[in-house]
C-alpha cells in the first residue's frame, strides 16, 4: 500500500495547491446577503402612527421599500453566480462498481485441452467479473486536469476453473494528467468566466446602492412636496374664509343698502373659485402621501389617513447653495462615488473577461494527455483484497503520451458566441461612456437650478411683501370710495398666488438640494450594516 499513498499524497498536494490558487480568497460576500424571502403570509407592517419625519421616512423606505428588497435579492443570485463559476475548480469524487458475465465460444485447441478435466465436452467459457473503482479529478488554475483513480477487479472462468487456475484479482493505480495547450490555455476559460462572475457580484452591490439613493431621492422629494402642499392647504383655506367673511360683509351692506346687490355675485364667484381650489389641493395631498405611502410600503390604513409631514421646509441657504456649486469642480470625485457608474464600470470589465475567453476559444483543443500506471495481481483472493491485488506482482510503472487534436470544421459555436460577447463588451462601453458624459452636466444643471430658484425667491419675497401692504391700501381705499370690490379681489388674488410660488420655490429648493446630493453621488453611501444618508445636508442643512 505505500506506493497507493504516495499517489494519493501526490494527489492531495496538487489538488490543495489548485483551492489555494485556483479560487480567490472568501471576500466575506455572505455577511452582506439578505435572509431568504419568507414564503409565509406577510407580517402586519407597524403604522407610521399619523406624523413622520424625513428621518423616518428614509429609515423606512431603506427598511422596507419594494424594490430594494428585490435589488437586495439580487445579490444572492450574484453570490450563486460567483459558487457556479467556481464549481469548475471543485473535486469530483467518482465511484464506480460494475459486473459483468461474458461468454465466448471456446475453439479447437482449447476444447482439445479440456479432454483429461472433468467437463471434457465443454463448449463454453463463462466469465464473471467484479471491478470496483475509485478516484478523484479536479481542474486546476492552470487548466490541468489531475485524475487519481484506483481500481480492483476479480474474475472468474468456468475454464480456468476445470484446468486448475486460481482466480485472479488484478489493481490497478493511475495518475494521469491532461493539459491544454491552445484552447483553454493557462485555464483562461474557468478563470475568466469566475472573473466575470465576481464583477457582476460586485455591480450588483453597486444596483443596491443605487437603487436606495433612487428610492431615498423619490421619498426626500414626495416628503418635500407634502409639507409644502400642507402649509399652501393652509393658505387656501385662509383665502377661502376670506372670501366667505367678504361675502357675509356684503350681505349687510347691501341689507343697508350701503352697496348695489351686483357686487354680491362677484364676491360669491370668487368664494366658490377658492372653496374648488381648496378642494383640489386637498386631492393633491391625498395623491402626494399616497406616493409617500407606496414608497415606505405603508400599510393602507396610514394612506389614507393623510398624514402631515413633520418637518418644515427648507429655509433658502447661502452655504448650500454655494456647496451645490463647488461640486461643479470636483467631477473626478462624483464619478468615483457614483453607483451607477462604478456598477457600469465593473459590467464591462466583466464583460471584457468574457469576451478573452471567447478570442481564446477560436483556437483548436490540443490537449497533452500523459499518465502513469502501476498493476499488480493476486491470485487466489476475493473480489475485494484490494491491498494484495496492488502490491503483489507489480511491474515497474507503465508510461503513457498522448496528443489529442480536435477542431470543428465550421466553428460556428464559437465564432457565434465571440459575436454576442463582442457586442455585449460593445454595449457596456457606451453605458459607461454615456453615463461618463452625462453625470457632468446633469451636475451643473441642478446647480444651475438652485441658484436659479434662489433669486426668484428673494423676488417672490419682495413682491409678496408689497402685495400685503397694496391688500391693506386697497381695503383703505374701498372704504373711501376710491376702489371697487374688483381691485380688492385682484390684489388678494396676486397676494394668495405669490404666498403659493413661495412655497412652490421652497418645496423645488429642497428638492434640487436632494437632487444635487443624488448627482454627486453623496445622497446614499455604503457603510458597514447598512447604509449612511447624510440627513442633515438632505434637510438643507449645511454641514
Amino acid at each position: 500500500m505505500r506506493l497507493a499513498g504516495t499517489f494519493l499524497l501526490l494527489a492531495l498536494t496538487l489538488t490543495g495547491a489548485a483551492r489555494s490558487g485556483a479560487q480567490e480568497p472568501d471576500r466575506g460576500y455572505g455577511d452582506a446577503l439578505p435572509p431568504p424571502l419568507d414564503r409565509g403570509a406577510p407580517a402586519a407592517r407597524a403604522l407610521l402612527g399619523g406624523r413622520v419625519a424625513l428621518s423616518e421616512a428614509v429609515r423606512r423606505a431603506l427598511a422596507q421599500n419594494a424594490d430594494i428588497q428585490i435589488q437586495a435579492q439580487q445579490l444572492r443570485a450574484g453570490q450563486g453566480g460567483v459558487l457556479e463559476a467556481r464549481g469548475a475548480y471543485d473535486t469530483d469524487l467518482v465511484l464506480r462498481s460494475e459486473r459483468e458475465l461474458t461468454q465466448r465460444p471456446l475453439n479447437s485447441s482449447e476444447r482439445a485441452g479440456l479432454a483429461t478435466t472433468p467437463d471434457p465436452g465443454l463448449r463454453t467459457e463463462v466469465n464473471r467479473n467484479t471491478a470496483y473503482r475509485a478516484g478523484v479529478e479536479r481542474t486546476l488554475e492552470s487548466g490541468v486536469r489531475v485524475e487519481l483513480g484506483l481500481s480492483v477487479s476479480a474474475l472468474t472462468s468456468n475454464l480456468n476453473a476445470l484446468q486448475n487456475n486460481p482466480r485472479t484479482t488484478a489493481g490497478s493505480l493511475r495518475f494521469g494528467l491532461r493539459i491544454p495547450l491552445a484552447r483553454n490555455f493557462g485555464g483562461v476559460q474557468q478563470s475568466a468566466t469566475l472573473r466575470a462572475s465576481e464583477f457582476e457580484f460586485q455591480a450588483t452591490r453597486e444596483d443596491l446602492v443605487q437603487a436606495s439613493a433612487n428610492v431615498v431621492l423619490a421619498v426626500a422629494q414626495s416628503y418635500w412636496e407634502i409639507a409644502a402642499r400642507v402649509q399652501r392647504l393652509e393658505i387656501l383655506k385662509l383665502s377661502e374664509q376670506g372670501a366667505g367673511e367678504l361675502v357675509a360683509e356684503l350681505r349687510k351692506l347691501i341689507a343697508a343698502d350701503q352697496v348695489p346687490s351686483a357686487e354680491l355675485n362677484l364676491a360669491l364667484a370668487s368664494e366658490s373659485e377658492k372653496r374648488a381650489a381648496r378642494v383640489a389641493e386637498e386631492q393633491l395631498l391625498q395623491q402626494a402621501w399616497t406616493t409617500l405611502g407606496r414608497l415606505l410600503n405603508a400599510d393602507a390604513r396610514d394612506v389614507f389617513a393623510a398624514a402631515v409631514a413633520a418637518d418644515p421646509l427648507p429655509a433658502i441657504d447661502a452655504a448650500m447653495i454655494d456647496a451645490a456649486a463647488a461640486a461643479e469642480g470636483q467631477l473626478d470625485g462624483v464619478l468615483e462615488r457614483r453607483a451607477d457608474l462604478r456598477s457600469a464600470r465593473l459590467r464591462e470589465r466583466s464583460a471584457q473577461a468574457l469576451l478573452v475567453a471567447a478570442h481564446n476559444n477560436l483556437r483548436p483543443q490540443i490537449d497533452l494527455i500523459t499518465g502513469v500506471t502501476t498493476n499488480g495481481l493476486a491470485e487466489g483472493s476475493s473480489s475485494l483484497a484490494v491491498a494484495p491485488a496492488l502490491n503483489n506482482g507489480r511491474p515497474e510503472p507503465s508510461l503513457n503520451v498522448a496528443l489529442e487534436f480536435r477542431l470543428p470544421i465550421e466553428n460556428n459555436v464559437a465564432r457565434g458566441q465571440l459575436l454576442a460577447r463582442t457586442a455585449a463588451h460593445d454595449q457596456a462601453t457606451i453605458r459607461v461612456r454615456e453615463l461618463e458624459r452625462s453625470i457632468g452636466p446633469a451636475l451643473s444643471a441642478t446647480a444651475s437650478s438652485i441658484r436659479r430658484t434662489a433669486a426668484r425667491y428673494r423676488e417672490t419675497v419682495a413682491a409678496a411683501e408689497r402685495y400685503e401692504i397694496s391688500v391693506r391700501n386697497e381695503l383703505t381705499k374701498r372704504r373711501l370710495g376710491l376702489a371697487t370690490l374688483i381691485d380688492v379681489l385682484n390684489v388678494r388674488d396676486r397676494l394668495d398666488g405669490a404666498q403659493l410660488s413661495l412655497l412652490q420655490l421652497r418645496q423645488e429648493y429642497a428638492s434640487l438640494i436632494a437632487q444635487v446630493l443624488f448627482d454627486s453621488g453623496l445622497l446614499v453611501l455604503p457603510a458597514p450594516g447598512g447604509y449612511d444618508v447624510d440627513l442633515q445636508r438632505l434637510q438643507g442643512l449645511p454641514r
